[in-house]
C-alpha cells in the first residue's frame, strides 16, 4: 500500500502558524501548542531552522514531531519535552497519520529519544509495526505518572468543604498563624510586556527560596529552563493566557505559581515558595486560593503538569502513565546511539549500586 502522505524533515520555521489554529493537526495538550514548541526550538533547538519530521504537506500536515540534536552521533530527541520535565505527546490528525509518522521515526536513520512518554497512544506499539526489522523500539515503565489533573466542579469554589475536619483545621491555624505575621494577600496577573521580565524575576526568585534553591535545580541555577519560561511566557502573554500568581505576607512574596490558561484550563507548570514561610505552608494556601478562583471562573480543570508527586496525590489522583521511548533504526548510527546509551545506563546502575554500598557501610 503506498503511503497517504509524504514523510519528510522539514525546517520548523516553514510550518505556517496557522496550522495550529486550523483545526486540521487537533493540538491536545498545552505541550502541543505553537507556543510551547517554538518557544523549544528557540532556547533548545536552532530556532526556525529546528528540523521537524512531518507527515503531508508543510502547510498543511497531519502529523509532526519536532526534533533536536542529541549529543554524540547525530541523534533525535522530541523538544520540549524532557528538556523541561514535561512528558509531551507527538502530535497527529488519526491513526493513519500516526502509523505513518512512526514509520519516519524509524527512518531517519539514527536514534529518537521520545523522552518520558504517555502511554495513553500506544505509540511502542506502532513504531514495533512500522519498523518491519528496520530497527529496535526499547521501553522502560516509569513507577512515578505524569501529567496530574484535577476536575473541577462548582464545588471547588469552596474548597475547605472539600477537605476532611482535621485537614480542614490544619488549615485554618495555618492561616491564622500567617495573618498573625501580616496581611495575607493574592495577586493573580496577567503580565503587559512592560512588567513580564520583572514579573517573571519575582516568581524565579521566590522558587530559588525553596529547596529546589538548595538543591540547583531551580530555574535560576538552569539557565536554559529560565530562558525557555521566559520566551513561552512571553507568546502566552501577546495572548492574555499568561497567569504569574503570588501569595504575599506581610508585603514578602511567600509563594509563586507560573501558570496559563488554555482550552478553558488551568496550567500549573512553575512552582515554589519561601522556606521561611514554611511553618504556615503558603504553597498550600496560594493553591486552595488558585482553585477558588478557577472553580469562580468556570474552568473545566486544573493540569498540574510534570510528574506525581505527594502533594498532588493530595488533590487528585487523575494522573498518566508513562514510560522511557526510545527508537533506535539498524544503521551505523542508530547502532552507535544504543551502545553509548547502554553504556550510560550501565554506568549510572554502576553508580547506583556502588553509592548503595557506600551507604550501607558507611564508606
Amino acid at each position: 500500500m503506498q503511503p497517504l502522505h509524504e514523510t519528510r524533515l522539514v525546517e520548523f520555521g516553514s510550518i505556517p502558524a496557522e496550522v495550529w489554529e486550523d483545526g486540521l493537526l487537533p493540538v491536545r495538550s498545552l505541550m502541543q501548542t505553537h507556543e510551547w514548541l517554538s518557544a523549544a526550538a528557540e532556547v533548545y533547538g536552532q530556532g526556525a531552522a529546528t528540523k521537524a519530521l512531518i507527515v503531508g504537506p508543510a502547510d498543511a500536515p497531519v502529523a509532526l514531531a519536532l526534533l533536536g540534536q542529541r549529543a554524540g552521533f547525530g541523534g533525535y530527541r522530541l523538544l520540549g519535552a524532557i528538556d523541561v520535565g514535561e512528558s509531551v505527546e507527538v502530535m497527529w490528525a488519526d491513526e493513519t497519520a500516526l502509523d505513518q509518522l512512526a514509520c519516519g521515526l524509524t527512518r531517519l536513520g539514527a536514534s529518537v529519544d521520545l523522552g518520558h512518554y504517555p502511554t495513553t497512544t500506544d505509540l511502542e506499539a506502532r513504531l514495533r509495526r512500522g519498523q518491519r526489522w528496520r530497527g529496535l523500539t526499547l521501553t522502560r515503565h516509569l513507577p512515578q505518572r505524569a501529567l496530574p489533573a484535577l476536575q473541577l466542579t462548582e464545588d471547588w469554589s469552596d474548597p475547605l468543604k472539600l477537605f476532611s475536619r482535621s485537614r480542614r483545621q490544619r488549615f485554618r491555624r495555618k492561616w491564622r498563624k500567617a495573618e498573625e505575621i501580616g496581611d495575607v494577600a493574592v495577586e493573580i496577573l496577567s503580565p503587559t510586556a512592560a512588567d513580564l521580565d520583572g514579573q517573571i524575576d519575582r516568581a524565579m526568585a521566590v522558587e530559588a527560596k525553596s529547596w529546589k534553591g538548595r538543591a540547583g535545580t531551580a530555574l535560576l541555577h538552569d539557565p536554559d529552563q529560565a530562558a525557555f519560561f521566559r520566551a513561552f511566557g512571553r507568546r502566552m502573554m501577546a495572548r492574555g493566557r499568561l497567569r504569574l500568581c503570588f501569595l504575599t505576607i506581610n508585603g514578602q512574596d511567600a509563594a509563586m505559581e507560573y501558570a496559563a490558561v488554555w482550552q478553558n484550563r488551568f496550567w500549573s507548570i512553575k512552582l515554589g515558595y519561601d522556606d521561611s514561610f514554611g511553618a504556615v505552608s503558603p504553597g498550600e494556601a496560594l493553591r486552595v486560593e488558585l482553585m477558588r478562583h478557577c472553580a469562580e471562573q468556570g474552568y473545566e480543570a486544573i493540569e498540574f503538569c510534570g510528574k506525581e508527586a505527594p502533594w498532588t496525590k493530595a488533590w487528585t489522583d487523575q494522573a498518566v502513565e508513562i514510560q522511557a521511548l526510545r527508537v533506535y533504526p539498524y544503521t551505523p548510527r542508530g547502532m552507535a546511539g544504543l551502545a553509548v546509551d547502554a553504556w550510560t545506563t550501565g554506568l549510572h546502575r554502576w553508580r547506583d549500586r556502588r553509592d548503595a554500598v557506600s551507604d550501607q557501610t558507611g564508606a
